[in-house]
C-alpha cells in the first residue's frame, strides 16, 4: 500500500512541477497575443483532449514532459509565418519571455516551497558532502560512529594516524598508530589540513571505541625567561633571556604557570631557581625585591615544528540516526532566495559533469537520477512526512529549471540562446537549421532520459 501511495505522490508531483513549468510558457504567450493551439501534459500519443476557446488542452500517454504548441512553431507552416499572432513574428523581447518563462515559474515554485518549509521546519539542503560535513559542524546531525542499529549509514572523511614518532609529543598525549582522530577541542576533524598539534583535547576511535586523549604530557622543561627587567634582583645575579627554568624551591617546573603558583604560595624571603643554559645546569638564589618579585617574565616554549605525528586522509563508517529540522521564521524568504542561489550554482557543476562524463568516457555520472530514481527518492520522503515532501517538491523543480536552462538544443536554454544571437547580430538565426537542431537535441535527451532509467532500474536490483 505504501509503495502504491508513493507512486500515486510521485506521479502528482511530477505532473505539478511539470504543469507549473509549461503554464509559464503558456502564459507568456497569452500575453505576447501568441495564439496556441494546443497546451498538453506528456507526450504525445494523446489520451484525452478538451478545447476551450482556441486552445486544446490535452493529456499524453508519456507523463514525463508537456509542450505549448504555438503557431509558429511549425517552420513549413507558409501561413503562420504571415499571421501577426504567430510566435515568428512577435518582438524579439516578447519571445524572449517565453522562452524563459517555463523556468521562471519553476523557480517561483521552489521559492514557495523553501519558504514555506524554513517556516514550519525542513532538513537543511544537503546535496553534496561538504554540505553534510556543514550541517555537522552545525550540531545540526545526531550520529553514532560504526555501524549502529536504528540508523542509516554513511562514510565521512577522517584523518588517520599513520605512525607515531618514538619519544614525541604525539606519544605523551598517548596516539597509537592507526588511530583515528575524531575531535580536537570538541570541534570534528575530517581532513588533515584541519589537525591542530598541542591542543588541550583529542577524541580517537581505536579497536572499535572513543578514546579520549589529554593534550601534552611532555616532562621537557617548557618555561623558559622571556625578559630579565633592569635594576632587579633576577639582573644582578646574572639570570638571562633564554634560560629554561628547571626547577623552583625544588619543585619541578613545566610550564610558566607554575612559576606563578610556586611564587605566591613560597612564604621564604630568597628563592631558587635551577636553570639550563645551553645544556649546562645553573642554580641561583634570588632575594625578592620589595614588590615580592625577582623581576622576570616567563613564558612556554612551543614545539609546533615536530609534534610527532604522519596523519593520512581516511573514511569511516558512521551511523546517521537524525538530521535535525531548520527554521529560520521571518528570514525564511532571505533564506530561501541564498539556497537557491547556492543549489543552483552545485546543479550547474553537476550538469557540466554529466555532460563531461557522457563525451569523454561514456558514462552517465553516479548521483544522476531518472523517473525510476525520482520515484524511489518520493518514496522516501513520503515515509518522512509533509515537510520532507515540500522539501523534495522544491529541489525538484529548482533543478528542473537550471537543467532547462542549459544552453542545449530543445532545451529552453537552448532556445534562447539562439534569441541572444538574433540580438547581438541583428539577423534572425535560419529557422530550418534551428528546428533540425532542436529536433536532434530532443532525440538525443530522449537518449539519455532512456540510459538514466537503465541505470536506476539497475540500481533497484544491485
Amino acid at each position: 500500500m505504501n509503495i502504491l501511495i508513493s507512486i500515486i505522490v510521485f506521479l502528482v508531483i511530477f505532473s505539478l512541477v511539470i504543469f507549473i513549468h509549461e503554464s509559464g510558457h503558456f502564459m507568456a504567450a497569452k500575453r505576447a497575443g501568441i495564439k496556441v493551439p494546443e497546451f498538453g501534459f506528456g507526450m504525445p500519443p494523446r489520451i484525452w483532449g478538451k478545447k476551450f476557446g482556441e486552445t486544446l488542452y490535452s493529456i499524453n500517454w508519456i507523463p514525463f514532459g508537456g509542450f505549448v504548441r504555438m503557431l509558429g512553431d511549425d517552420v513549413y507552416d507558409t501561413k503562420a509565418q504571415k499571421d501577426s499572432r504567430s510566435y515568428l513574428n512577435k518582438p524579439l523581447r516578447a519571445r524572449m519571455l517565453v522562452a524563459v518563462a517555463g523556468v521562471g515559474m519553476n523557480l517561483v515554485l521552489a521559492f514557495l516551497c523553501l519558504t514555506l518549509g524554513f517556516l514550519i521546519g525542513i532538513e537543511p539542503m544537503i546535496v553534496s558532502g561538504d554540505d553534510f560535513i556543514k550541517v555537522i559542524r552545525n550540531d545540526g546531525v545526531t550520529m553514532d560512529i560504526g555501524e549502529q542499529e536504528g540508523g542509516y549509514f554513511v562514510d565521512l572523511p577522517r584523518v588517520a594516524v599513520y605512525n607515531v614518532v618514538d619519544g614525541s609529543f604525539a606519544e605523551q598525549v598517548g596516539f597509537q598508530d592507526s588511530d583515528v582522530v575524531l575531535k580536537i577541542d570538541g570541534e570534528d576533524v575530517f581532513y588533515v589540513s584541519e589537525f591542530r598539534g598541542y591542543a588541550g583535547d583529542y577524541e580517537v576511535w581505536r579497536d572499535g571505541e572513543v578514546v579520549d586523549l589529554k593534550g601534552v604530557a611532555t616532562t621537557e622543561e617548557k618555561a623558559v625567561v622571556s625578559y630579565v627587567i633592569d635594576g632587579t634582583p633576577a639582573k644582578s645575579v646574572g639570570l638571562e633571556i633564554g634560560d629554561r627554568i628547571v626547577s623552583l624551591q625544588g619543585q619541578a617546573v613545566t610550564e610558566a604557570e607554575d612559576i606563578f603558583k610556586i611564587t605566591s604560595e613560597e612564604d621564604s624571603q630568597v628563592l631558587t631557581y635551577v636553570v639550563d643554559r645551553d645544556g649546562e645546569f645553573l642554580q641561583f638564589d634570588i632575594e625578592r625585591g620589595e614588590d615580592g618579585y625577582v623581576g622576570i617574565y616567563v613564558g612556554n616554549i612551543q614545539y609546533e615544528d615536530d609534534f610527532g605525528l604522519a596523519l593520512f586522509d581516511t573514511s569511516l563508517t558512521e551511523t546517521v540516526y537524525e538530521i535535525k529540522p531548520v527554521r529560520y521564521g521571518w528570514s525564511a524568504p532571505i533564506q530561501s532566495v541564498k539556497e537557491m542561489w547556492r543549489l543552483s550554482v552545485l546543479t550547474f557543476g553537476m550538469v557540466k559533469e554529466l555532460f563531461l562524463d557522457l563525451v569523454t568516457k561514456g558514462q552517465i555520472t553516479d548521483g544522476v537520477a531518472g523517473p525510476v530514481g525520482i520515484a524511489q527518492m518520493t518514496y522516501v520522503f513520503v515515509q518522512e512526512g509533509f515537510a520532507a515532501l515540500v522539501r523534495f517538491v522544491a529541489l525538484l523543480s529548482l533543478g528542473l529549471a537550471v537543467f532547462n536552462i542549459i544552453p542545449f538544443p530543445a532545451l529552453d536554454g537552448g532556445r534562447f540562446a539562439f534569441l541572444m544571437f538574433e540580438a547581438i547580430t541583428g539577423k534572425k538565426p535560419n529557422k530550418k537549421f534551428e528546428s533540425g537542431l532542436h529536433g536532434l537535441g530532443f532525440m538525443l535527451l530522449m537518449l539519455l532520459l532512456v540510459a538514466v532509467t537503465f541505470k536506476d532500474v539497475g540500481r533497484l536490483f544491485s
